[in-house]
């Protein structure tokens, strides 16, 4: 029996790699491999390094929402992925 391990990565919306957003680039790069499963989610509302706040709300509407980047496979697998 294989015990399943999650790889979470934080990554900005309007963060790009090689031309495409890198939420998108990291999903693909998981598939490529062959990895059990990767799954994206959009944050509503979230703050890095700097302080500043993101959010979805209307009137707040940041062009850089959290995007959460979750990948499920074993551990042998995931640190594979690792750089």
């Amino acid at each position: 029996m294989n015990i399943l391990e999650r790889l979470t990565i934080y990554v900005g919306e309007s963060d790009h790699w090689h031309g495409k957003p890198v939420y998108i680039a990291l999903v693909e790069e998981a598939r490529r491999r062959g990895m059990a499963g990767a799954t994206v989610t959009a944050g509503v509302a979230g703050f890095g390094k700097n302080q500043q706040l993101h959010t979805a709300r209307i009137l707040e509407l940041s062009s850089d929402l959290p995007m959460v980047v979750t990948m499920i496979d074993t551990a042998e697998a995931i640190a594979s992925f690792l750089p």
